[in-house]
């Protein structure tokens, strides 16, 4: 998955297990996806009231 986020192919594959959630959520957040922390799983964006 890091791989196809243009993260090198020789990081990716070094990284520990809780190294690559860290970066898939971060760069996941970064493409507009929402990480529920709670439940520890993506959120369905359709789902979240919006704000403001």
């Amino acid at each position: 998955m890091l791989v196809s986020r243009h993260v090198p192919f020789d990081v990716a594959f070094s990284l520990t297990p809780d190294e690559v959630l860290a970066w898939t959520i971060v760069l996941g957040e970064f493409e507009g996806g929402l990480w529920d922390w709670e439940k520890l799983c993506w959120r369905d964006p359709n789902s979240v009231p919006q704000r403001g």
